[in-house]
């Protein structure tokens, strides 16, 4: 056992002086192994909750649609170069599962930092990706994280509750009058577990939060349920101007 022990860490050892770990951000070298230095990590800037303008619940939510008042928003951070290189990294590298998990504790980081307690909600939604694209890249990167979170949280990911319609293009590639109307009325309610969630308590979660009209638009399906409340959690929270 000491002898497999010893070759292990030797092993370790090798690939760490052969595969050195770089910071994705500055590409400096990370000896525990980490995608951030300490100093990329150290310019994070938190956010916490953000209030959403009426402005954007109105262009959004559809007509006749009961009015959220127990609807929030909560963001880890802003949208800063080092996020935004953690995310890219996260949806077109293979490192998507080691992401997942180091995305999902400085998530648990900051809920921990608001005394945001997420085992008081009932299902934790990730934002879903057409069945096109999920061939196409093989994971949703949002139900990734979504599950490491609620292993960690202990509430129930619920990822089959909301679907899409039909494929449409992707947020970063649009401009922000483009992003206004981009998912409107593309995702729907399984039919199959929806009764089940009446009236639930709900977190909606998604990589970024910029126009909110994904966000939104999946909250417009997830009212059909009369819920409880519902919390809007983004990793990241970016300007339109930014």
């Amino acid at each position: 056992m000491l002898k497999f022990y010893r070759m292990e860490t030797l092993l370790g050892g090798m690939k760490n002086i052969l595969f050195p770990s770089l910071c994705f951000c500055c590409n400096e070298y990370v000896p525990q192994q980490l995608p951030l230095c300490s100093r990329c990590r150290d310019r994070l800037r938190p956010v916490g909750f953000s209030k959403i303008p009426s402005r954007t619940i109105r262009r959004h939510l559809s007509a006749g649609s009961p009015s959220p008042d127990n609807l929030s928003l909560f963001s880890a951070f802003e949208y800063t170069p080092q996020i935004k290189e953690l995310i890219h990294h996260f949806k077109y590298t293979a490192h998507h599962r080691y992401l997942s998990t180091y995305i999902s504790r400085l998530l648990e980081e900051t809920l921990i930092t608001h005394a945001l307690d997420v085992s008081r909600y009932d299902a934790l939604i990730p934002v879903p990706m057409h069945a096109s694209k999920l061939r196409e890249r093989e994971f949703n990167h949002a139900a990734l994280v979504a599950e490491a979170l609620a292993n960690d949280r202990r509430v129930l990911c619920v990822p089959e509750l909301l679907s899409v319609k039909r494929p449409y293009p992707l947020q970063a590639h649009l401009s922000a009058q483009e992003r206004l109307h981009n998912p409107l009325n593309r995702f729907a309610l399984n039919p199959a577990c929806a009764s089940a969630y009446s009236g639930k308590a709900f977190i909606l979660y998604d990589d970024v939060f910029t126009t909110g009209s994904t966000a939104l638009s999946c909250i417009n399906e997830l009212l059909k349920l009369q819920p409880a409340k519902i919390l809007i959690l983004t990793f990241a929270k970016a300007s339109l101007h930014g």
